[in-house]
């Protein structure tokens, strides 16, 4: 919001003079000589105050007034007579802008900063899972497998790049959602923001500043090739029953649900093409991933949003 600084301008009116209304020319100029050297003792005395700098109290009120932050040093004080003396006006605070307005079309979504994060697990209609809420996993009956409690630090995995060409996992090894440099699916490794759930009736969502200007995004949205998680090792086929939404400003505007039986490690593919048309003013884009509480299936759950790009 802009600041404006008002200063007050007084002018002085010449006033008729009295002193040709005494008798006397004597009189007079006795009179005239006093109040002149009145006047100029008065001007001495008000130079020389105006031109001292204060006495430091600093010390003095030190309990009682906390020290001002540079702000309220920057700003005049309204009791400061001086205030009324700045002849330029106080330059108004910048207006911060999202880093991303200044950037040109297309923008990539990896070349912007998430707005928030958060994952958790929401209430259990079957009443089995009781640790509920964000930042909680429970992965109830197996409570103390502290593997499967862990998640992506600050509830983020954003890959930029792809490993070298000649990358492979060692022998034994395969690929991981609890890997935060890669993502992998279909058997190849691809670069985008991650969405997971490491158990039933976990959420995990991700949200971003929406570039000004934008009138479009589009991106391609891949199901990982981890199923099994915390379940690594295992041989047997498992399922998974999940949702992927997409919001703009609150508004849903795209939803994809899927029921995948009977998967191995490996078995990754595109979940839906996004191409979101954005509303002018459109301020902030999110991208979630909500599972059910089906107890057959939902051992892990990786979603990848890929090639995201804002267009004009």
């Amino acid at each position: 919001m802009k600041r404006s600084n008002y200063q007050n301008h007084q002018e002085l009116s010449d006033r008729p003079s009295n002193v040709g209304m005494l008798p006397d020319t004597f009189f007079r100029r006795v009179i005239f000589g006093v109040a002149t050297i009145v006047g100029v003792g008065a001007m001495v005395i008000l130079g020389s105050s105006c031109g001292k700098k204060p006495a430091d109290q600093s010390g003095q009120n030190a309990a009682v007034y906390p020290a001002p932050t540079a702000q309220q040093s920057a700003m005049p004080s309204a009791a400061d007579p001086a205030a009324n003396a700045v002849t330029a006006p106080v330059p108004a605070p910048a207006v911060v802008q999202p880093a991303v307005a200044s950037l040109s079309f297309p923008v990539s979504l990896l070349n912007l900063t998430p707005k928030g994060a958060e994952y958790g697990t929401l209430p259990d209609p079957e009443k089995i899972q009781t640790d509920i809420g964000p930042g909680r996993i429970d992965t109830s009956p197996i409570r103390n497998n502290n593997n499967a409690t862990w998640f992506w630090p600050k509830a983020l995995k954003i890959v930029k790049e792809l490993p070298p060409e000649n990358f492979a996992f060692q022998e034994g090894q395969a690929y991981s959602s609890s890997m935060t440099d890669k993502f992998v699916s279909e058997g190849f490794f691809v670069t985008g923001v991650g969405l997971w759930a490491r158990t039933r009736n976990m959420y995990h969502w991700i949200e971003y500043d929406i570039p000004q200007g934008a009138a479009k995004f589009s991106a391609d949205v891949l199901i990982g090739d981890d199923v099994f998680g915390w379940f690594a090792g295992q041989k047997d086929k498992v399922n998974q029953q999940f949702t992927f939404i997409a919001t703009v400003d609150g508004r849903q505007v795209a939803r994809q649900g899927a029921t995948r039986l009977g998967k191995l490690n490996g078995s990754g593919e595109k979940l839906i093409a996004l191409d979101i048309p954005l509303p002018p003013g459109a301020k902030t884009i999110r991208f979630a991933l909500e599972v059910t509480p089906w107890g057959a299936g939902n051992k892990n759950i990786e979603l990848i949003v890929a090639q995201g790009t804002f267009k004009n």
